[in-house]
């Protein structure tokens, strides 16, 4: 039987995927919408509804991870 991943991480695992790395600032940034995210892992999750309480629905630009801790995925 194979592991069912949770909506949860293929979410942050698609918006890293696809995030900005700024060299200077040493920092991902998101450059996806929520509604990319949402159809991803729609899209990944045949069967099942999605639940939207466990995607991180965050706008683009905002910082994902960064060397001060301050990201939203910290």
């Amino acid at each position: 039987m194979v592991h069912k991943r949770s909506q949860t991480s293929l979410a942050r695992s698609f918006m890293f995927e696809n995030a900005f790395w700024d060299r200077q600032r040493s920092e991902s940034v998101n450059c996806l919408m929520p509604e990319e995210v949402i159809g991803h892992v729609s899209g990944c999750v045949a069967g099942d509804c999605v639940d939207l309480s466990q995607i991180p629905l965050l706008e683009k630009g905002t910082v994902l991870s960064d060397t001060r801790g301050q990201g939203a995925f910290q």
